[in-house]
């Protein structure tokens, strides 16, 4: 089992493994330390920050794979699903198990599999078998897998009342004990299929669609500033579905708790997170329509995972005045403008244009397709004419958006992070106290002629105080006019569809090669009976109707031979051709069930009756007369035996 789980009695509720250093924060220098202590696994972006100059978000989120299979091992992270997305989910447990059923030994199955952490979820939308959606009734699969697949499934909430329930009781290693608290999981059951119809090609790729965690909107908290509700940033049972990205990246940062305990996210207080700046950016995501979906883990790069949230809003996390805040992709206006009387000291850091080696013109958005089996797709590149003329040649690069999946805020984001890039870079100023007022995301002009910088649009990307003296190092980027409109007016274009084959299709195609009318329905088709000729098929008159007696005798199949044991046949009429059979999915011979028929279709091996073995025929006596001896047929199954 996971080390991801703290087990109580045997797999009770989860917590995570990732420890933080505790503190309080106050205001000032005492504010920042403290948040600085608290984000552990960023402690290197946190001194970059206080590096003049430095900008920490000069990288965007690393491009990282799907999470469309299910992933199976020890020390598996967490998984914590954020908006409406698929997931194959990370398996905790699994088993074979039961008494011999049809000559198939473990015939039931059973696993476990855990979706997401930090629950309850919103609502689980759906399971799908390779990409296409299955029916249930209550627990159990309609259509194709009906009788064969059951889903006991569960939001997670905190404590669960009952472990994930297998269809068929005496699953080794599972138990009441075993309570996935605080997941939204699924235990599968699944039934071994002998005829080789469901499940002849394995077990198909299973996954779901949930609605996943809750999180807090400080914009429905009566509590703050502009906000109206009874949501709590304190109390998760006050907390609601959404899939806006300043919304879930103030979560995160604020960390979640059961049980009084951080098991996922950064663990700051609300006081070192700027949430009246989240209000303003809920805000913007929903007028653009963008979303976050999609899953992220720990343990893992607490930093990585913010980053990732906030590049689906298109933002970027940012430290300044003891405070986390938040730089996003707006319409700046000029708060301000700079000139050489703001200037705190005369030594500046303006760059030049990048070099035409580190210049890029057209950037190719990748998200994540519904229409795709979930696969990270492009859509298509994103550029200006003048860029690509300015450099001589396109000059392309991909980034992933791995928790968007639209395309069309795929083509926005990706629009705004290329006209970022062609700007020439960072400048950095020391300015006067009364700049500290401004914050990351904040438009200002520079108007300072003699730099080459005049009525110079800029935004705050980051800013730092000299405690001694107030000064403020403030990094500026700048912006090309008419971005905005330019950006937002981006359109994506998606592939076309992947074409799927569902698990029924893929299931048949497996029985019918291993099966072609079956193998063993070809094997039986090519069998014949043997011992007829000394020890023949007889028919009785037994008084009131007839009786037909098929002695003990052999089956040769194209591979094998067995004994098949011989009975009496009772309550035939007189004066009727009986052609005799009996059914043997298994070739296996010994004490079989024989059955009559007039049809000679019905006697002998078919798709309709793919294990039926044609013994021979035999006409009854008519009333009153002597014994009649039959025979046996030779393949197909007519005939005499030579």
């Amino acid at each position: 089992m996971s080390k991801v789980f703290k087990i109580v009695g045997v797999v009770a509720g989860v917590v995570g493994a990732i420890a933080l250093t505790a503190g309080t924060l106050g205001a000032g220098s005492a504010a920042t330390a403290a948040l600085l202590t608290k984000i552990g696994t960023i402690a290197s972006i946190a001194s970059a920050a206080a590096t003049v100059g430095a900008r920490m978000t000069a990288k965007p989120p690393p491009a990282r794979g799907t999470v469309n299979e299910t992933t199976i091992g020890a020390n598996q992270p967490m998984p914590y699903l954020i908006g409406e997305t698929y997931s194959g989910g990370a398996m905790v447990h699994e088993a074979g198990y039961g008494a011999t059923l049809k000559k198939v030994k473990n015939p039931y199955y059973f696993r476990a599999v855990t979706y997401s952490f930090c629950g309850p979820l919103a609502a689980l939308l759906g399971i799908y078998a390779d990409f296409e959606q299955i029916s249930f009734s209550g627990n159990a699969a309609t259509g194709f897998y009906s009788g064969f697949l059951y889903a006991d499934t569960q939001l997670g909430a905190t404590p669960e009342s009952n472990a994930l329930a297998p269809q068929w009781a005496g699953c080794p290693n599972w138990g009441a004990d075993h309570k996935l608290s605080g997941h939204g999981a699924i235990g599968f059951s699944m039934l071994f299929d002998k005829e080789g119809e469901r499940f002849a090609s394995g077990q198909p790729q299973l996954g779901t669609v949930w609605r996943g965690v809750l999180c807090y909107d400080p914009r429905l908290d009566s509590t703050r500033p502009g906000g109206s509700g009874a949501q709590r940033i304190d109390d998760e049972t006050t907390w609601g579905w959404n899939r806006n990205p300043a919304c879930h990246a103030a979560t995160y940062a604020y960390g979640r708790y059961q049980n009084g305990i951080k098991v996922f996210g950064v663990d700051l207080g609300d006081a070192a997170i700027d949430l009246a700046g989240t209000i303003a950016w809920a805000n913007l995501c929903d007028a653009n329509g963008w979303h976050v979906d999609g899953t992220i883990y720990e343990p893992g790069d607490k930093w990585a995972n913010l980053k990732e949230i906030c590049q689906a809003g298109g933002g970027e996390p940012v430290l300044a005045g003891g405070l986390l805040k938040w730089r996003w992709q707006k319409p700046h206006v000029s708060l301000r403008t700079i000139t050489g009387d703001d200037l705190a000291r005369p030594d500046m850091e303006v760059p030049s244009n990048h070099t035409w080696k580190q210049r890029r013109n057209t950037i190719i958005p990748l998200w994540r397709s519904s229409a795709n089996k979930w696969d990270y797709v492009q859509t298509d590149p994103v550029t200006k004419a003048e860029w690509v003329g300015e450099d001589g040649e396109e000059k392309a690069f991909e980034q992933q958006y791995r928790l968007v999946q639209d395309k069309d805020q795929a083509a926005q984001l990706g629009a705004y992070q290329i006209a970022e890039e062609r700007g020439p870079g960072t400048i950095t100023l020391v300015l006067k106290p009364e700049f500290m007022i401004y914050d990351p995301g904040d438009g200002l002009t520079i108007d300072i002629p003699e730099a080459g910088m005049e009525m110079l649009p800029v935004i705050v990307t980051s800013r730092s105080v000299a405690p001694d003296t107030g000064e403020v190092t403030i990094a500026f980027m700048t912006r090309e006019p008419g971005v905005d409109a330019w950006a937002l007016g981006q359109t994506g274009t998606a592939p076309p569809p992947s074409p799927t084959v569902s698990a029924q299709e893929r299931d048949e195609a497996a029985g019918n090669n291993q099966n072609p009318l079956g193998y063993t329905s070809t094997l039986i088709a090519s069998s014949y009976p043997v011992g007829f000729a000394e020890d023949p098929i007889t028919a009785i008159d037994a008084g009131s109707d007839c009786t037909v007696t098929v002695p003990d005798h052999s089956r040769v199949y194209p591979d094998k031979t067995v004994a098949v044991t011989g009975g009496d046949i009772t309550g035939l009429e007189y004066g009727t051709l009986i052609l005799i059979y009996y059914d043997d999915p298994d070739r296996a011979g010994g004490a079989v069930t024989f059955g009559v028929t007039t049809d000679l279709e019905a006697a002998r091996v078919s798709s309709t009756h793919p294990d039926r073995h044609y013994v021979g025929a035999v006409t009854t006596p008519t009333l009153g007369g002597g014994p009649v001896d039959g025979d046996g047929g030779a393949p197909p199954g007519g005939g005499p035996i030579p």
